[in-house]
Protein backbone atom coordinates (compact mmCIF):
# COMPACT_ATOMS: atom_id res chain seq x y z
CA UNK A 1 0.00 0.00 0.00
CA UNK A 2 2.86 2.15 0.90
CA UNK A 3 4.20 1.77 -2.32
CA UNK A 4 0.94 2.44 -4.26
CA UNK A 5 0.64 6.05 -2.45
CA UNK A 6 4.25 6.96 -3.55
CA UNK A 7 3.40 6.27 -6.84
CA UNK A 8 0.14 8.13 -6.61
CA UNK A 9 2.68 11.14 -5.34
CA UNK A 10 5.01 10.71 -8.13
CA UNK A 11 2.19 12.52 -11.03
CA UNK A 12 2.28 15.82 -8.72
CA UNK A 13 4.03 17.77 -11.79
CA UNK A 14 1.04 16.56 -14.04
CA UNK A 15 -2.51 17.89 -14.32
CA UNK A 16 -4.90 17.74 -11.13
CA UNK A 17 -6.84 15.06 -12.79
CA UNK A 18 -3.54 12.51 -13.21
CA UNK A 19 -3.26 12.68 -9.23
CA UNK A 20 -6.77 11.87 -8.50
CA UNK A 21 -6.80 9.50 -10.62
CA UNK A 22 -4.09 7.46 -9.40
CA UNK A 23 -5.05 7.96 -6.03
CA UNK A 24 -8.69 6.44 -6.72
CA UNK A 25 -6.70 3.36 -7.75
CA UNK A 26 -5.67 2.72 -4.22
CA UNK A 27 -9.11 2.66 -2.35
CA UNK A 28 -8.31 -1.55 -1.93
CA UNK A 29 -5.78 -3.50 -2.31
CA UNK A 30 -7.44 -5.18 -4.88
CA UNK A 31 -7.93 -2.80 -6.77
CA UNK A 32 -4.95 -1.61 -8.80
CA UNK A 33 -6.39 -1.12 -12.16
CA UNK A 34 -7.13 1.63 -13.83
CA UNK A 35 -11.31 2.05 -14.11
CA UNK A 36 -12.91 4.33 -16.71
CA UNK A 37 -15.55 5.82 -15.37
CA UNK A 38 -18.55 7.28 -17.74
CA UNK A 39 -21.83 7.32 -15.17
CA UNK A 40 -22.14 10.27 -13.69
CA UNK A 41 -24.98 10.82 -10.40
CA UNK A 42 -27.02 13.59 -10.05
CA UNK A 43 -25.83 16.19 -7.88
CA UNK A 44 -28.16 16.60 -4.81
CA UNK A 45 -29.53 20.53 -5.31
CA UNK A 46 -28.64 21.23 -1.63
CA UNK A 47 -24.91 20.65 -2.57
CA UNK A 48 -22.96 23.81 -3.51
CA UNK A 49 -19.27 25.07 -4.09
CA UNK A 50 -19.26 28.84 -3.81
CA UNK A 51 -17.17 31.83 -3.20
CA UNK A 52 -18.01 33.24 -0.09
CA UNK A 53 -17.20 36.90 -1.53
CA UNK A 54 -19.94 37.27 -3.86
CA UNK A 55 -19.39 40.62 -4.41
CA UNK A 56 -16.07 42.57 -4.14
CA UNK A 57 -15.46 46.31 -4.77
CA UNK A 58 -13.44 49.37 -3.64
CA UNK A 59 -10.40 47.84 -3.91
CA UNK A 60 -7.56 50.55 -5.50
CA UNK A 61 -4.54 48.94 -8.14
CA UNK A 62 -2.47 47.83 -5.88
CA UNK A 63 -4.08 46.38 -3.26
CA UNK A 64 -5.09 42.94 -2.58
CA UNK A 65 -7.92 40.75 -1.19
CA UNK A 66 -8.74 36.97 -0.51
CA UNK A 67 -11.34 34.90 -2.33
CA UNK A 68 -12.57 31.84 -0.10
CA UNK A 69 -14.27 28.73 -2.25
CA UNK A 70 -16.46 26.65 0.22
CA UNK A 71 -18.45 23.40 -0.14
CA UNK A 72 -21.73 23.03 1.72
CA UNK A 73 -23.90 20.18 2.02
CA UNK A 74 -21.22 17.98 0.77
CA UNK A 75 -23.25 14.38 0.24
CA UNK A 76 -22.73 11.83 3.27
CA UNK A 77 -23.13 8.87 2.06
CA UNK A 78 -19.75 7.94 1.03
CA UNK A 79 -18.43 11.33 2.31
CA UNK A 80 -16.23 13.20 -0.31
CA UNK A 81 -12.26 11.88 -1.11
CA UNK A 82 -11.20 14.37 -3.76
CA UNK A 83 -12.27 17.71 -5.25
CA UNK A 84 -11.20 19.71 -8.37
CA UNK A 85 -12.66 23.19 -8.65
CA UNK A 86 -11.53 25.37 -12.04
CA UNK A 87 -11.14 29.40 -11.57
CA UNK A 88 -10.99 32.00 -14.31
CA UNK A 89 -10.58 36.00 -14.16
CA UNK A 90 -9.86 38.99 -15.94
CA UNK A 91 -5.66 38.96 -16.31
CA UNK A 92 -6.07 42.55 -17.82
CA UNK A 93 -7.28 43.74 -14.33
CA UNK A 94 -6.25 41.08 -11.53
CA UNK A 95 -3.19 38.63 -11.12
CA UNK A 96 -2.80 35.67 -8.47
CA UNK A 97 -0.32 35.40 -6.04
CA UNK A 98 -0.89 33.58 -3.12
CA UNK A 99 -2.99 29.81 -2.60
CA UNK A 100 -3.81 28.00 0.69
CA UNK A 101 -5.22 24.58 1.06
CA UNK A 102 -8.87 24.65 3.32
CA UNK A 103 -9.49 22.14 6.29
CA UNK A 104 -12.67 20.32 4.13
CA UNK A 105 -10.39 17.23 3.63
CA UNK A 106 -7.38 17.82 6.07
CA UNK A 107 -9.70 18.53 9.41
CA UNK A 108 -6.51 19.05 10.99
CA UNK A 109 -5.32 15.86 11.26
CA UNK A 110 -5.30 13.65 7.87
CA UNK A 111 -2.56 13.98 4.74
CA UNK A 112 -3.16 15.10 1.68
CA UNK A 113 -2.43 16.52 -1.57
CA UNK A 114 -3.03 20.31 -2.76
CA UNK A 115 -2.20 20.82 -6.37
CA UNK A 116 -2.53 23.83 -8.91
CA UNK A 117 -2.40 23.70 -12.69
CA UNK A 118 -0.52 26.32 -13.71
CA UNK A 119 1.61 25.31 -10.92
CA UNK A 120 3.33 29.11 -11.16
CA UNK A 121 2.02 32.57 -10.84
CA UNK A 122 3.22 33.67 -13.94
CA UNK A 123 2.08 31.02 -16.17
CA UNK A 124 -1.16 31.40 -14.79
CA UNK A 125 -1.91 34.80 -15.42
CA UNK A 126 -1.51 35.01 -18.83
CA UNK A 127 -4.60 33.85 -19.61
CA UNK A 128 -6.13 34.18 -15.94
CA UNK A 129 -7.29 30.49 -15.23
CA UNK A 130 -6.23 28.11 -12.49
CA UNK A 131 -7.16 24.56 -11.51
CA UNK A 132 -7.09 23.67 -7.88
CA UNK A 133 -7.63 20.05 -6.42
CA UNK A 134 -6.92 18.01 -3.64
CA UNK A 135 -7.01 14.52 -2.77
CA UNK A 136 -6.65 12.57 0.59
CA UNK A 137 -3.82 10.31 0.21
CA UNK A 138 -4.60 7.40 2.56
CA UNK A 139 -7.54 5.23 0.82
CA UNK A 140 -8.62 4.05 4.41
CA UNK A 141 -8.71 7.80 6.14
CA UNK A 142 -12.61 8.84 6.19
CA UNK A 143 -13.95 10.83 3.54
CA UNK A 144 -14.94 14.40 4.48
CA UNK A 145 -18.72 15.09 4.56
CA UNK A 146 -18.42 18.28 6.98
CA UNK A 147 -19.60 22.31 4.94
CA UNK A 148 -15.99 24.01 5.00
CA UNK A 149 -13.75 26.07 3.09
CA UNK A 150 -12.22 24.29 -0.04
CA UNK A 151 -9.29 26.89 -0.64
CA UNK A 152 -8.13 30.72 -0.52
CA UNK A 153 -7.00 32.32 -3.41
CA UNK A 154 -5.16 35.79 -3.12
CA UNK A 155 -5.74 38.23 -6.21
CA UNK A 156 -3.80 41.67 -6.21
CA UNK A 157 -5.18 44.62 -8.58
CA UNK A 158 -2.77 45.64 -11.38
CA UNK A 159 -1.29 48.90 -11.55
CA UNK A 160 -3.62 51.64 -13.20
CA UNK A 161 -6.36 48.93 -13.81
CA UNK A 162 -9.60 49.52 -13.37
CA UNK A 163 -12.93 47.51 -14.69
CA UNK A 164 -15.14 44.68 -13.56
CA UNK A 165 -14.47 41.02 -13.75
CA UNK A 166 -15.85 37.65 -12.56
CA UNK A 167 -14.48 35.20 -10.77
CA UNK A 168 -15.71 32.42 -12.11
CA UNK A 169 -16.05 29.00 -10.70
CA UNK A 170 -16.57 25.88 -13.53
CA UNK A 171 -16.11 22.13 -13.45
CA UNK A 172 -16.61 22.22 -9.92
CA UNK A 173 -16.26 18.12 -8.86
CA UNK A 174 -16.56 16.08 -6.28
CA UNK A 175 -14.95 12.65 -6.21
CA UNK A 176 -17.88 11.09 -4.05
CA UNK A 177 -19.64 8.49 -4.78
CA UNK A 178 -17.91 4.49 -5.75
CA UNK A 179 -18.21 2.93 -9.46
CA UNK A 180 -16.33 -0.67 -9.64
CA UNK A 181 -14.94 -0.13 -6.04
CA UNK A 182 -13.24 3.37 -6.78
CA UNK A 183 -14.14 7.35 -6.32
CA UNK A 184 -15.87 8.70 -8.49
CA UNK A 185 -17.03 12.44 -9.90
CA UNK A 186 -19.98 14.24 -9.66
CA UNK A 187 -20.06 18.13 -10.97
CA UNK A 188 -21.99 20.26 -8.57
CA UNK A 189 -23.62 23.68 -9.25
CA UNK A 190 -21.71 26.70 -7.81
CA UNK A 191 -21.98 30.39 -7.06
CA UNK A 192 -19.41 32.60 -8.39
CA UNK A 193 -17.38 36.26 -7.31
CA UNK A 194 -17.76 39.21 -9.43
CA UNK A 195 -15.33 42.30 -9.12
CA UNK A 196 -15.49 45.89 -10.00
CA UNK A 197 -13.47 48.80 -8.72
CA UNK A 198 -15.17 51.07 -11.30
CA UNK A 199 -19.07 51.90 -12.10
CA UNK A 200 -20.88 51.56 -14.19
CA UNK A 201 -18.72 49.45 -16.28
CA UNK A 202 -18.98 47.85 -19.56
CA UNK A 203 -16.95 44.65 -20.22
CA UNK A 204 -17.60 42.10 -22.88
CA UNK A 205 -15.45 39.16 -22.84
CA UNK A 206 -14.78 35.75 -24.19
CA UNK A 207 -11.84 32.99 -24.21
CA UNK A 208 -10.73 30.09 -26.27
CA UNK A 209 -12.94 27.75 -23.91
CA UNK A 210 -15.99 29.58 -25.01
CA UNK A 211 -15.82 28.43 -28.39
CA UNK A 212 -16.90 24.32 -28.76
CA UNK A 213 -16.96 22.90 -31.79
CA UNK A 214 -19.76 20.18 -31.71
CA UNK A 215 -18.08 18.45 -34.92
CA UNK A 216 -14.66 18.17 -34.87
CA UNK A 217 -14.60 16.97 -38.08
CA UNK A 218 -17.51 16.59 -41.22
CA UNK A 219 -17.47 16.16 -45.17
CA UNK A 220 -17.51 19.14 -47.31
CA UNK A 221 -21.10 20.13 -48.06
CA UNK A 222 -21.72 18.90 -44.24
CA UNK A 223 -23.30 21.21 -41.65
CA UNK A 224 -20.34 21.27 -38.73
CA UNK A 225 -22.49 22.88 -35.46
CA UNK A 226 -19.93 25.44 -33.18
CA UNK A 227 -21.26 26.78 -29.91
CA UNK A 228 -20.17 30.10 -29.21
CA UNK A 229 -20.55 31.47 -25.45
CA UNK A 230 -19.76 35.58 -24.70
CA UNK A 231 -20.22 36.66 -20.91
CA UNK A 232 -20.37 39.88 -20.12
CA UNK A 233 -18.39 41.48 -17.18
CA UNK A 234 -19.60 44.61 -16.85
CA UNK A 235 -21.93 46.66 -14.08
CA UNK A 236 -24.44 47.08 -17.48
CA UNK A 237 -26.68 45.57 -19.33
CA UNK A 238 -25.59 45.28 -22.81
CA UNK A 239 -27.22 44.63 -26.21
CA UNK A 240 -24.26 42.82 -28.28
CA UNK A 241 -23.31 41.72 -31.99
CA UNK A 242 -21.58 38.48 -32.00
CA UNK A 243 -19.54 37.47 -35.09
CA UNK A 244 -18.25 34.09 -35.76
CA UNK A 245 -15.54 33.17 -38.78
CA UNK A 246 -13.98 30.21 -39.59
CA UNK A 247 -10.30 31.40 -40.85
CA UNK A 248 -10.88 34.70 -42.23
CA UNK A 249 -14.40 33.98 -43.52
CA UNK A 250 -17.87 35.20 -41.63
CA UNK A 251 -20.14 31.68 -40.92
CA UNK A 252 -22.27 33.27 -37.97
CA UNK A 253 -23.86 36.52 -36.76
CA UNK A 254 -26.25 37.59 -33.97
CA UNK A 255 -27.56 40.00 -31.61
CA UNK A 256 -27.62 39.21 -28.20
CA UNK A 257 -29.04 40.41 -25.00
CA UNK A 258 -26.95 40.37 -22.18
CA UNK A 259 -27.56 40.81 -18.45
CA UNK A 260 -25.13 43.23 -16.04
CA UNK A 261 -25.38 44.22 -12.85
CA UNK A 262 -24.29 43.47 -9.40
CA UNK A 263 -25.31 40.89 -6.85
CA UNK A 264 -28.20 39.96 -8.61
CA UNK A 265 -26.84 38.77 -11.97
CA UNK A 266 -23.28 37.47 -10.49
CA UNK A 267 -22.95 34.19 -11.98
CA UNK A 268 -21.18 33.28 -15.06
CA UNK A 269 -24.77 31.65 -16.22
CA UNK A 270 -26.91 34.67 -15.93
CA UNK A 271 -24.76 36.47 -17.19
CA UNK A 272 -23.41 34.84 -20.44
CA UNK A 273 -25.11 33.97 -23.77
CA UNK A 274 -24.56 30.71 -26.03
CA UNK A 275 -24.93 30.87 -29.85
CA UNK A 276 -25.37 27.67 -32.00
CA UNK A 277 -23.38 28.81 -35.43
CA UNK A 278 -24.60 26.00 -38.33
CA UNK A 279 -21.88 26.08 -40.61
CA UNK A 280 -22.71 24.93 -43.93
CA UNK A 281 -19.05 23.94 -45.76
CA UNK A 282 -20.60 23.80 -49.39
CA UNK A 283 -18.20 25.44 -51.42
CA UNK A 284 -15.53 26.03 -48.89
CA UNK A 285 -12.15 24.34 -49.60
CA UNK A 286 -10.25 21.06 -47.36
CA UNK A 287 -8.58 21.91 -44.81
CA UNK A 288 -8.30 22.27 -41.10
CA UNK A 289 -9.85 25.75 -40.14
CA UNK A 290 -9.25 27.95 -36.69
CA UNK A 291 -12.76 28.81 -35.55
CA UNK A 292 -12.78 33.10 -33.77
CA UNK A 293 -15.90 35.53 -32.67
CA UNK A 294 -15.48 38.84 -31.50
CA UNK A 295 -17.63 41.12 -30.42
CA UNK A 296 -17.51 44.84 -31.59
CA UNK A 297 -16.71 47.38 -28.43
CA UNK A 298 -19.75 48.34 -26.59
CA UNK A 299 -20.29 52.10 -25.57
CA UNK A 300 -17.77 53.16 -22.86
CA UNK A 301 -16.06 49.53 -23.01
CA UNK A 302 -12.26 50.38 -21.85
CA UNK A 303 -10.81 46.45 -21.47
CA UNK A 304 -11.80 45.18 -25.18
CA UNK A 305 -8.50 42.54 -25.40
CA UNK A 306 -10.98 40.01 -25.22
CA UNK A 307 -13.56 41.03 -27.30
CA UNK A 308 -12.04 38.46 -30.04
CA UNK A 309 -11.18 34.57 -29.43
CA UNK A 310 -9.79 31.94 -31.08
CA UNK A 311 -10.71 28.51 -30.04
CA UNK A 312 -8.82 25.64 -28.44
CA UNK A 313 -9.59 23.25 -31.07
CA UNK A 314 -9.62 23.59 -35.14
CA UNK A 315 -12.43 21.98 -37.23
CA UNK A 316 -11.42 19.41 -40.24
CA UNK A 317 -13.39 20.02 -43.56
CA UNK A 318 -12.46 16.49 -45.22
CA UNK A 319 -12.74 15.70 -49.06
CA UNK A 320 -16.29 14.10 -49.40
CA UNK A 321 -14.53 11.42 -50.47
CA UNK A 322 -12.79 10.56 -47.34
CA UNK A 323 -14.86 7.34 -45.92
CA UNK A 324 -13.57 6.75 -43.17
CA UNK A 325 -12.66 9.99 -42.15
CA UNK A 326 -9.09 9.75 -41.50
CA UNK A 327 -7.80 12.94 -43.35
CA UNK A 328 -6.57 11.39 -46.61
CA UNK A 329 -8.69 9.48 -49.88
CA UNK A 330 -7.11 6.33 -50.56
CA UNK A 331 -7.55 3.08 -51.24
CA UNK A 332 -8.81 2.24 -47.68
CA UNK A 333 -12.00 4.21 -48.61
CA UNK A 334 -12.40 2.39 -52.37
CA UNK A 335 -12.41 -0.84 -50.42
CA UNK A 336 -15.00 0.30 -48.15
CA UNK A 337 -17.04 1.48 -50.83
CA UNK A 338 -16.44 -1.58 -52.54
CA UNK A 339 -17.67 -3.56 -49.85
CA UNK A 340 -21.05 -1.27 -49.92
CA UNK A 341 -21.38 -1.37 -53.32
CA UNK A 342 -24.75 -1.88 -54.69
CA UNK A 343 -26.61 -1.40 -51.58
CA UNK A 344 -29.42 0.22 -50.51
CA UNK A 345 -30.63 2.04 -47.34
CA UNK A 346 -33.84 -0.45 -47.54
CA UNK A 347 -32.26 -3.91 -48.75
CA UNK A 348 -28.55 -5.16 -48.84
CA UNK A 349 -26.83 -6.39 -46.21
CA UNK A 350 -23.45 -4.18 -46.91
CA UNK A 351 -25.32 -1.26 -46.61
CA UNK A 352 -23.16 1.43 -44.97
CA UNK A 353 -24.84 4.95 -44.98
CA UNK A 354 -20.94 6.73 -44.80
CA UNK A 355 -20.19 5.09 -48.17
CA UNK A 356 -23.31 6.85 -49.87
CA UNK A 357 -21.22 9.72 -50.30
CA UNK A 358 -23.74 12.29 -52.72
CA UNK A 359 -26.75 10.73 -49.57
CA UNK A 360 -29.20 9.44 -52.65
CA UNK A 361 -29.81 6.33 -50.09
CA UNK A 362 -28.22 4.07 -52.51
CA UNK A 363 -24.25 3.33 -53.85
CA UNK A 364 -23.43 3.14 -57.28
CA UNK A 365 -21.47 4.92 -60.16
CA UNK A 366 -22.21 8.36 -58.49
CA UNK A 367 -20.41 7.43 -55.06
CA UNK A 368 -17.43 6.19 -57.25
CA UNK A 369 -17.21 9.17 -59.39
CA UNK A 370 -16.98 11.14 -56.33
CA UNK A 371 -14.69 9.27 -54.63
CA UNK A 372 -12.11 8.98 -57.68
CA UNK A 373 -12.39 12.70 -58.30
CA UNK A 374 -11.52 13.22 -54.93
CA UNK A 375 -8.37 10.13 -54.31
CA UNK A 376 -5.43 11.50 -53.29
CA UNK A 377 -6.50 14.19 -51.87
CA UNK A 378 -5.12 15.15 -48.12
CA UNK A 379 -5.93 18.02 -45.67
Amino acid sequence: MREAVEKGKIMKSNRVLSVFFMTMLLVSTTTLAMVTMVNMVSAPPATLIYVSQGLVTGKLPGSTFPIDVNVTAAPTTYGTYAWEVHVTWDPNLLEWFFSQEGEFLKRGVYSTTFSLYPATYAEANVKGELTVGCTLNNPLDPWATADARLFRLGFRVKTAAYGSTLINLFDTVLLDHLEAGSPAPTTYPNSDSFFYNTSPSHDISGRARYIKPINMSVHVGEVAKINVTVLNEGTANEGITLNVYANMTLIGTTSLPLNGGLQLWGSFENRSRTYTVNWNTAGFAVGKYNITASVPAVTGEVDTADNSFMGEQQVKVLPQGDINSDGVVDSDDLTSLAKAYGSTSTSGQNWDPVADINKDNKIAVADLFILGKDYGKSI
